[in-house]
């Protein structure tokens, strides 16, 4: 063989990384005795030259560019990147289609939480403004504040400038012509609306003067409300029927203004004269220290007697308003459950997209060798690679904010009671979360698998280039990350499963619920004035009289009411109860003699009918009888999650529960109840299901009651006439509010099935995209060892051979993935305590149907790369050589 020249070889020295030097210099001595044997001395000495002077003339062009600072972001290299992303539009498609779903989950799980619970209120001194608030630590739930606990609280309060408080209900509102649209009514102190320190569109606020005697009723209303009335410019001064009673419209509010909470009218009342617990806003004085205000607050304030049994133990808490939604842990659970999943989400889609990138990268191993030849730095080959990448995410990220819009209008749309601060809008903090996202993402799945291609002893990469090989084989990092995806996709796929599963499934099982043709309304009696004065020095023997004589007139009206509501148009069954289906909670202590445990349960006291009214038959046992529900005998009936969770093993009809009712101070005067049936669970808690274990009892005397009509025709349209037949039986019945038993149902399960629709097709969208990147994987390892197989197959090799040294790596990586990501499943089940759902056993057959699903995806996603080792001829093997 010719040698080069001493001069050739010393410039090759100087200019060339010792790594590439000795094999440029062979393949240029290979090169120079074949010129020189044909074309002379002269002529193959110039052509030598000419190629050691395009060697240091390119390494030395790349160093002056890294050092001027052309960096890693020139016109060319985005042009270079963008024609490296075009060339592999298979692999392209599939890198942005994951990272679009990741980003898209991570940027709507930002847009979401800000958007709902971190947003200031649109209004001047928003951040001033608080929710003082008792919290029942016994039953675990927020109770009001009665009228005279209220008014003492306000006049010893001084880190307040203003307190206010209000009661809601819905109301029927109509012009008095017989129709009417159904609204939220805030009945509240006139000083509410002056919190928001937003002036009216027309009109003015309440005043004092609106509440004190003999003043007429009057009412604001939002801009949405005046637009459905018919935009009336001269609506101040008109008279609306305000759920049947005539009220003057003093004031419209601006378009998109709403306080407390949400769209709904104001009602100035004297809230002195009325009964109802009460929800309490105030205002911070400029200066004053919330702290100090809330030591204050928990200083003066004490347990409400009508609100919560005497001994319980009762929170009093100072939220700032725009906070508040927060502050509860069913609200930090909502807070907890986009970002879990879509940080799990993400890590899949990323691990899968790192993994497309190695594959990618291991084809270009000889074009990245030829580069790095030519003078480009490692760091310089790295960076053209990840800007590639930053190519693929950023065009993820445009899909991304389509995705992410499109799903929070479908939120807004679906789900109601979001506060009317709510906003989903793209912007500057979201854009600011969207350009970290991305160039996170950008490092994590370009950055690893750029390295790893460019770590290595890259003069390998240039013989196995010239034999038609990658040159870079798949490795740790490569087997790594397999793994990592396989076990993230199946740990979350198995839980989404399970707990999309159970809110698939939850509603109002073994039911035929007519909701729509049944209409839901509260009546309210309120109690008698010496009953409600906290000071009156009464025996306690005569208050106890006075209330039950009082409960015992209240349940005759109440009767009285149901019977005249059969006379509506198309009424078929009237029933009354203390509960029906329906996002809320009445929990009381139940004390269950066979285990001797003490539970919460939920509540429901029903009157004849309930069950029928429901669609609804005890699945054993039966139900109350006539002199059970006249004499209320001690019974009760349960449902079967309660038999589920507290009776296991035990034959439900004839044992002992004891039912402490929330108002209840003697535990020993509570009877102890025989079971008489047990029916479906009928959603009496879907806001909370994992808990929605039941007890009903005979309906006793109450002055607060529920009453369902059911019927033919359009049940909205009885709650006028309603009014009237409360007004018959006595003028002091309130129906609080009406609305369709559907209305009541529908809210909950909507959102809960949405969500579990969500989570099983992100589940099964993440194990598609991991079974094409095996694919992806798996067919660039066929290409690498095309040769190896071909030759194998020329030896005689069997097919089951072939097949086993194409899919072993890949199957024992699966397998490793799933072990790992069963490990993972098992864990995320222990968490499932912290679910208001009710996850049910069932991890093993999780596990099992994802097995499954995992082994028929991969077993398609290795069907081509194999067929396709198969088919190699060994003259094809040879020719890649």
């Amino acid at each position: 063989m010719t040698r080069l020249p001493k001069g050739a070889r010393r410039v090759l020295r100087m200019f060339l990384p010792g790594d590439w030097r000795e094999d440029i210099q062979r393949d240029l001595e290979e090169a120079f005795a074949t010129r020189f044997a044909s074309d002379g001395r002269l002529r193959s000495t110039l052509w030598l030259w000419g190629q050691v002077a395009a060697f240091a003339a390119r390494f030395v062009a790349e160093r002056v560019r890294e050092a001027a600072g052309g960096g890693l972001l020139t016109s060319t290299d985005v042009r270079l990147a963008v024609r490296a992303v075009r060339k592999s539009p298979g692999l392209s498609v599939l890198a942005v289609a994951s990272l679009s779903v990741g980003i898209a989950m991570a940027v709507g799980s930002f847009v979401l939480i800000r958007g709902t619970f971190f947003m200031d209120l649109p209004f001047p001194e928003g951040d001033r403004l608080y929710v003082l608030e008792d919290y029942n630590r016994t039953d675990a739930y927020a109770v009001g504040v009665g009228p005279q606990e209220f008014l003492r609280r306000r006049l010893r309060l001084t880190s307040f400038e203003a307190i206010e408080a209000y009661r809601s209900r819905s109301v029927v509102l109509g012009d008095g012509g017989g129709g009417g649209i159904s609204v939220s009514a805030r009945y509240s102190t006139p000083g509410l609306l002056l919190l928001a320190d937003t002036p009216p569109r027309v009109g003015r606020l309440p005043d004092a003067a609106d509440v004190q005697a003999g003043a007429e009723s009057v009412v604001v209303i939002p801009h949405g409300v005046w637009r459905a009335l018919g935009s009336d410019p001269d609506v101040v001064g008109s008279t609306l029927i305000v759920a049947g009673t005539p009220t003057t419209v003093i004031g419209v509010m601006p378009e998109r203004f709403a306080f407390p909470w949400g769209d709904e009218i104001w009602i100035p009342v004297d809230i002195a004269a009325g009964q109802e617990p009460l929800q309490v806003i105030a205002k911070l004085r400029d200066g004053v220290d919330v702290r100090n205000a809330r030591a204050e607050y928990q200083a003066i304030a004490r347990p409400d007697p009508m609100q919560v049994t005497p001994g319980t133990e009762v929170a009093h808490e100072v939220i700032r308003m725009d906070r508040s939604l927060a502050s509860g842990s069913a609200a930090q659970l909502a807070l907890l459950i986009p970002i879990a999943v879509s940080v799990l989400l993400l890590g899949v889609m990323a691990t899968n997209v790192a993994n497309l990138m190695l594959a990618r990268n291991a084809t270009r191993a000889g074009e990245i060798a030829v580069r790095s030849a030519l003078g480009g730095s490692r760091l310089r080959v790295a960076g053209q690679l990840v800007l590639e990448t930053g190519v693929m995410v950023a065009v993820a990220a445009g899909l991304a904010l389509g995705l992410t819009r499109v799903g929070l209008d479908a939120f807004q749309a679906r789900v109601r009671g979001l506060p009317y601060w709510a906003d989903f809008s793209i912007n500057a903090p979201t854009a600011a979360f969207i350009v970290a996202v991305v160039l996170l993402t950008t490092c994590v799945v370009g950055l690893l698998p750029a390295l790893r291609v460019t770590g290595g002893n890259l003069s390998d990469a240039l013989r196995d280039g010239s034999r038609g090989s990658s040159g870079v084989r798949f490795g740790r990092l490569t087997g790594t990350l397999i793994v990592l995806e396989i076990a993230i996709c199946v740990g979350f796929l198995s839980s989404a499963t399970l707990l999309g599963r159970s809110l698939l499934a939850f509603g109002f099982e073994g039911t035929d619920i007519p909701g729509s043709e049944v209409l839901v309304a509260q009546l309210y009696l309120g109690w008698p004035d010496i009953l409600r004065d906290p000071d009156a020095s009464l025996p306690e023997t005569e208050r106890a009289d006075i209330r039950a004589e009082f409960l015992r007139e209240s349940a005759r009206k109440g009767e009285l009411l149901r019977e005249a509501s059969l006379t509506l148009p198309g009424a078929r069954s009237a029933v009354l109860a203390t509960r029906f289906p329906g996002n809320e909670s009445q929990p009381a202590r139940v004390h269950v003699e066979a285990s001797g445990a003490v539970v919460v349960s939920e509540l429901a006291e029903i009157g004849e009918g309930y069950f029928e009214l429901l669609g609804a038959r005890p699945l054993i046992g039966r139900d109350f009888n006539e002199v059970e529900r006249a004499d209320r005998l001690p019974v009760a009936i349960v449902n079967e999650m309660f038999v589920r969770l507290h009776l296991a093993g035990v034959d439900p009809i004839g044992s002992l529960v004891r039912v402490v009712r929330p108002e209840s101070s003697d535990v020993d005067a509570e009877p102890w109840r025989r079971i008489v049936g047990v029916v479906p669970s009928l959603g009496l808690n879907p806001g909370n299901p994992a808990n929605a274990d039941g007890v009903y009892l005979p309906l006793p005397e109450l002055n607060v009651v529920r009453l369902a009509v059911y019927g033919d025709g359009n049940p909205p349209q009885w709650t006028p006439r309603l009014i009237e037949l409360a007004r018959a039986v006595d003028p002091a019945i309130e129906v609080q509010w009406s609305r369709t038993l559907e209305a009541q149902m529908r809210e909950p399960v909507v959102m809960f099935r949405a969500l579990g629709t969500g989570l099983l097709l992100l589940g099964v969208l993440a194990l598609v995209l991991s079974a094409a990147s095996l694919h992806a994987l798996t067919s660039a390892s066929v290409t690498r060892r095309t040769r190896e197989l071909g030759i194998r197959q020329a030896l005689g090799a069997r097919r089951v051979a072939i097949v086993g040294a194409v899919a072993r790596r890949t199957t024992a990586q699966t397998a490793a993935g799933a072990a790992l990501g069963g490990v993972l499943a098992l864990a995320l089940s222990r968490l499932g305590s912290i679910f208001p759902w009710e996850v049910a056993d069932g991890s093993a057959w999780a596990l099992t149907a994802v097995a499954v699903l995992l082994l028929a995806t991969n077993a398609l996603a290795l069907a081509q790369p194999l067929h396709r080792a198969l088919s190699i001829r060994p003259a094809d093997a040879l020719r890649a050589e």
